[in-house]
C-alpha cells in the first residue's frame, strides 16, 4: 500500500468536501490527511475536516505526517518505533504510569500531524470531543481551508 501511497494521493481530486471520520486507524489518518491537503491547495471551495485517529500502536513512524517534526526532537527512529508499536496502547491500561505514557505517545503522534497541517493549511486544532469514560480514543484532527469557523468554544491544543 504505501509504495502507491504517494501515486494515490496525487490522483485523489475533491472539490466542496465535509470529510468526517470515527477511528481512522495509524496510517489510516496520514493517508486521508495527504490526500485531503493536496486536494484543498489554493482551492478558494470551502472545505471542512474532522478526523478522529486511533490504533496509534499500528503506525510507520516514517508514514506519520509530521515525521520531520518528529526527528527535529532528535528521537532515534528504531526507538521510536518501538515507543509507539509497543507503548501507545498503554493508554488503555490500568496503571496510572502506564496510561499516562500511552496519552503521551498518541497525543505526540497527534500533535506532529497538526504541526504539518499549521504549516501547510493554518486552520487545524486537535480537539477533545469526548470524555475518556466513553472512548480512551477521545480526540479529533479538525482542519479546514478558510477563516469561517470559530473554534473559541472548543477545548484544543
Amino acid at each position: 500500500v504505501y509504495d502507491n501511497m504517494k501515486s494515490f494521493v496525487h490522483q485523489f481530486d475533491c472539490q466542496r468536501v465535509i470529510f468526517i471520520t470515527k477511528h481512522l486507524c495509524g496510517n489510516g489518518t496520514d493517508l486521508a490527511l495527504r490526500m485531503l491537503i493536496n486536494s484543498v491547495k489554493n482551492n478558494l471551495v470551502e472545505n471542512y475536516f474532522i478526523l478522529s485517529p486511533c490504533c496509534h500502536h499500528r503506525c510507520d513512524v516514517h508514514q506519520i505526517l509530521g515525521f520531520d517534526y518528529l526527528m527535529e526532537l532528535k528521537i532515534d527512529k528504531k526507538y521510536l518505533q518501538y515507543v509507539i508499536s509497543h507503548m501507545s496502547g498503554y493508554a488503555s491500561c490500568d496503571s496510572k504510569s502506564k496510561k499516562s505514557l500511552g496519552k503521551k505517545i498518541k497525543l505526540l503522534i497527534d500533535l506532529a500531524r497538526v504541526h504539518y497541517l499549521l504549516k501547510h493549511i493554518q486552520n487545524a486544532y486537535l480537539i477533545k470531543y469526548v470524555n475518556r469514560s466513553i472512548t480512551v480514543e477521545s480526540y479529533a484532527i479538525i482542519f479546514f481551508n478558510h477563516k469561517k469557523l470559530d473554534m473559541q468554544n472548543f477545548k484544543y491544543y
